[in-house]
């Protein structure tokens, strides 16, 4: 899948408004932090919003049938019927269920990293931020319906599953923290912090499909809490 097609119809908007805007970057600078051709930016700003419009819908919609449907059943003729968006459309924004549903998974990404951005600020205790980052990313699974995407099982294939992305974009902050305590002396110098943080965002997966699947808050956040104690304390 090429990079544009996994940019939502929002984010599209964003960019045309900051390359064309009053206070316009230009081209040329937003297609290149966005790893686009420049071309594809002006391909953009002359589209009506009709078809941006429809992208919304059908990843709306992909997002809210998979609490119900598994990935075999999430065909682009049905995402597009509860849509209501006609099947041509449908496969002109997303030529195929895989471009479709990654689209529909960056999104629900994108929106768990807005909500956890919203909660977590760094401070002096890099443990603690930890903590509050696994809780924070628990409430965003919580409190955002398209996280289901990320972590719930819908049978996806290898080949078409989308999510693991973002769960090594957590493993690389949970590193950064566990480095970060471990140069404080709040952890021992002995532990491979990728490997530490592997094993918590692994734990962390799990008790965020346990939230997004039914399972009630008051009962998973204390786990999700403590997960940083299985990390070992410095040697004394």
């Amino acid at each position: 899948m090429s990079r544009a097609a996994s940019i939502s119809a929002a984010q599209r908007r964003e960019a045309v408004a900051r390359a064309f805007g009053p206070d316009g970057e230009g081209a040329a600078r937003v297609a290149r932090e966005l790893g686009v051709a420049p071309s594809t930016l002006y391909r953009w700003a002359q589209k009506g919003d009709d078809q941006q419009d429809s992208s919304e819908r059908l990843i709306a919609a992909c997002q809210q049938l998979a609490h119900s449907a598994g990935y075999d059943e999430l065909t682009i003729e049905r995402v597009a019927s509860a849509a209501g968006v006609a099947v041509r459309t449908a496969f002109n924004c997303f030529p195929t269920k895989k471009s479709l549903f990654a689209a529909a998974v960056h999104d629900a990404g994108m929106r768990m990293v807005a909500a956890m951005s919203r909660e977590v600020s760094p401070s002096h205790d890099p443990l603690d931020d930890l903590r509050r980052l696994l809780v924070a990313g628990l409430r965003a699974a919580r409190q955002q319906p398209s996280a289901y995407l990320l972590f719930a099982d819908l049978g996806v294939p290898p080949g078409d599953d989308q999510a693991p992305p973002w769960h090594e974009a957590m493993v690389g902050s949970c590193e950064a923290l566990i480095t970060a305590a471990v140069a404080a002396g709040a952890l021992p110098r002995t532990e491979d912090p990728t490997v530490q943080a592997r094993m918590l965002v692994a734990a962390a997966r799990a008790l965020n499909a346990m939230v997004v699947t039914g399972t009630p808050w008051e009962t998973v956040e204390p786990l999700m809490a403590r997960l940083p104690l299985l990390l070992s304390p410095p040697e004394t």
